[in-house]
Protein backbone atom coordinates (compact mmCIF):
# COMPACT_ATOMS: atom_id res chain seq x y z
CA UNK A 1 0.00 0.00 0.00
CA UNK A 2 2.74 2.22 0.58
CA UNK A 3 4.19 1.91 -2.72
CA UNK A 4 1.11 2.67 -3.95
CA UNK A 5 1.11 5.78 -2.25
CA UNK A 6 4.10 6.95 -3.15
CA UNK A 7 3.58 6.34 -7.01
CA UNK A 8 0.57 8.05 -6.71
CA UNK A 9 2.66 10.86 -5.47
CA UNK A 10 5.11 10.64 -7.37
CA UNK A 11 2.61 11.16 -10.62
CA UNK A 12 0.64 13.49 -8.78
CA UNK A 13 4.32 16.31 -8.33
CA UNK A 14 4.61 15.75 -12.25
CA UNK A 15 1.00 16.58 -12.94
CA UNK A 16 1.63 20.11 -12.29
CA UNK A 17 5.15 20.68 -13.57
CA UNK A 18 5.32 22.98 -16.14
CA UNK A 19 7.91 23.84 -19.72
CA UNK A 20 8.20 27.53 -19.26
CA UNK A 21 9.36 28.91 -22.98
CA UNK A 22 12.07 31.80 -23.36
CA UNK A 23 13.41 33.75 -26.51
CA UNK A 24 15.95 36.16 -26.51
CA UNK A 25 13.55 39.26 -27.41
CA UNK A 26 10.53 37.14 -26.36
CA UNK A 27 7.20 36.80 -28.03
CA UNK A 28 3.68 37.54 -27.98
CA UNK A 29 2.20 37.73 -24.09
CA UNK A 30 5.21 36.78 -22.89
CA UNK A 31 3.68 34.81 -20.35
CA UNK A 32 6.41 31.96 -21.16
CA UNK A 33 3.31 29.40 -22.04
CA UNK A 34 4.60 28.63 -25.70
CA UNK A 35 6.90 29.79 -28.24
CA UNK A 36 4.58 32.19 -29.80
CA UNK A 37 4.41 33.75 -25.99
CA UNK A 38 7.89 33.03 -24.46
CA UNK A 39 8.89 35.09 -21.76
CA UNK A 40 11.83 37.36 -23.00
CA UNK A 41 15.08 36.74 -21.80
CA UNK A 42 15.85 33.74 -18.66
CA UNK A 43 15.34 35.37 -15.41
CA UNK A 44 11.65 35.58 -15.51
CA UNK A 45 11.38 32.05 -16.40
CA UNK A 46 13.74 30.72 -13.82
CA UNK A 47 12.11 32.77 -10.93
CA UNK A 48 8.74 31.72 -11.83
CA UNK A 49 10.34 27.93 -11.88
CA UNK A 50 9.12 25.51 -9.74
CA UNK A 51 9.76 21.76 -8.36
CA UNK A 52 9.43 19.84 -11.88
CA UNK A 53 9.30 22.44 -14.14
CA UNK A 54 11.39 22.96 -17.04
CA UNK A 55 12.53 26.35 -18.31
CA UNK A 56 13.20 25.86 -22.06
CA UNK A 57 15.80 28.44 -24.07
CA UNK A 58 14.99 29.13 -27.61
CA UNK A 59 18.61 29.32 -29.42
CA UNK A 60 20.37 32.23 -29.80
CA UNK A 61 22.34 34.61 -27.79
CA UNK A 62 20.71 36.28 -24.76
CA UNK A 63 22.46 39.28 -23.88
CA UNK A 64 22.74 39.58 -19.87
CA UNK A 65 23.34 42.93 -17.76
CA UNK A 66 22.86 41.45 -14.54
CA UNK A 67 23.58 38.27 -12.73
CA UNK A 68 20.99 35.08 -13.53
CA UNK A 69 20.11 33.47 -10.08
CA UNK A 70 19.17 30.62 -9.49
CA UNK A 71 17.12 31.02 -6.20
CA UNK A 72 14.42 28.58 -6.62
CA UNK A 73 14.71 24.86 -5.73
CA UNK A 74 13.69 21.90 -6.82
CA UNK A 75 13.52 18.36 -5.23
CA UNK A 76 15.32 15.49 -5.23
CA UNK A 77 12.48 13.14 -7.22
CA UNK A 78 11.57 16.69 -9.12
CA UNK A 79 14.35 18.89 -10.29
CA UNK A 80 14.58 22.45 -11.95
CA UNK A 81 15.47 21.37 -15.50
CA UNK A 82 17.24 24.44 -17.62
CA UNK A 83 17.74 23.11 -21.03
CA UNK A 84 18.47 24.35 -24.53
CA UNK A 85 15.71 24.06 -27.63
CA UNK A 86 17.75 21.41 -29.26
CA UNK A 87 21.59 21.90 -27.74
CA UNK A 88 22.93 19.80 -30.62
CA UNK A 89 21.38 22.82 -33.32
CA UNK A 90 19.94 25.51 -31.14
CA UNK A 91 22.56 26.34 -28.57
CA UNK A 92 21.64 29.15 -26.54
CA UNK A 93 24.67 31.31 -25.34
CA UNK A 94 24.41 33.35 -22.29
CA UNK A 95 26.78 36.93 -23.28
CA UNK A 96 27.49 38.85 -19.85
CA UNK A 97 29.44 40.73 -21.61
CA UNK A 98 27.42 43.91 -20.38
CA UNK A 99 27.83 43.59 -16.89
CA UNK A 100 29.55 45.89 -14.96
CA UNK A 101 33.17 44.68 -13.69
CA UNK A 102 32.63 44.35 -9.17
CA UNK A 103 32.00 41.78 -6.59
CA UNK A 104 28.22 42.16 -7.61
CA UNK A 105 28.67 40.61 -11.28
CA UNK A 106 28.74 37.46 -11.43
CA UNK A 107 27.36 35.64 -14.28
CA UNK A 108 24.95 32.82 -12.53
CA UNK A 109 24.60 33.02 -9.22
CA UNK A 110 23.37 29.24 -8.01
CA UNK A 111 21.25 29.43 -3.96
CA UNK A 112 18.90 27.12 -5.52
CA UNK A 113 18.81 23.44 -4.90
CA UNK A 114 18.12 20.55 -7.13
CA UNK A 115 18.69 22.27 -10.63
CA UNK A 116 19.79 19.99 -14.13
Amino acid sequence: MSKLLIALSLLAAGANASTLYVTPAGAGAKDGKSWASAYAGPQIAITAAKAGDTVLLQGGTYKLTTTIVLGSSGTASSRISLFAENPATKRAYFDFSGQTVGSSSQGIKVSGNYWH
